[in-house]
């Protein structure tokens, strides 16, 4: 993001244009009463004290269903 470039700048457009034909699109999901999200995440720096190669994992639950 320092120097972006032309090619950069007219993939960025490509994205927004995009994201903004499929507005109309999305994921419903049912509301259950007494169901619960549950969900965990463990992030491990990979021994970098910047982050740079930082690893993240997590699980989630919704209901029975388990999503990762």
């Amino acid at each position: 993001m320092v120097r972006p470039t032309k090619l950069f700048l007219r993939e960025a457009k490509h994205v927004l244009w995009y994201l903004r034909g499929t507005t109309q699109f999305g994921i419903w999901y049912k509301q259950i009463e007494g169901e619960k999200i549950c969900g965990f995440i463990d992030v491990d720096w990979v021994g970098s004290p910047l982050g740079w190669n930082s690893k993240l994992c997590g699980i989630f639950n919704v209901g029975f269903a388990t999503i990762s």
